[in-house]
């Protein structure tokens, strides 16, 4: 394989995969470089290539959000615990901080659920459907407690 040739070709996958929605550029193109040899090495068509390709590039933006979503929780919480620290007292507040951040670590957690598979892991705390249920609990907890927090401000006024 010179080259030349697989430059051509990764040329042709990324354009083919550009159609599908994913614009590869720079540090995306050097990352799947390597599996894009493979890929030419086995002499795998274009199409195919980029309908993998495209695939690939779907789970890793799904786990770069479970990451973010997880940052966001972790600060979230470190928030509220350096808040209670410093002597906020006001229940609701408080109630409201725990709420959403049950509701954000079982959308986290469904997530995780939604990715196991893919690594590999079949492991029962990350069975899907019971994720998925805690996590519409949750949710549904969180948007009640703050309908609730909404109704009282509006009676108060």
């Amino acid at each position: 394989m010179s080259e030349d040739d697989f430059g051509a070709w990764e040329g042709r996958v990324w354009q083919a995969a550009a159609a599908l929605g994913i614009e590869g550029q720079g540090v995306v193109h050097d990352r799947y470089r390597p599996l894009l040899t493979k890929f030419h090495g086995a002499g795998m068509p274009v199409e195919l290539a980029a309908d993998v390709l495209v695939e690939q590039v779907k789970i890793a933006l799904d786990q770069f959000s479970v990451l973010a979503d997880s940052l966001t929780i972790v600060t979230d919480n470190m928030q509220l615990v350096l808040q209670v620290l410093d002597g906020e007292d006001n229940p609701v507040f408080v109630g409201h901080g725990m709420t959403k951040l049950r509701a954000g670590i079982a959308v986290l957690s469904d997530e995780m659920a939604n990715l196991a598979p893919f690594a590999g892991i079949d492991d029962p705390a990350f069975d899907p459907i019971a994720t998925r249920s805690e996590r519409l609990e949750a949710c549904h907890e969180r948007d009640t407690f703050l309908d609730q927090i909404r109704a009282a401000a509006e009676s108060a006024e």
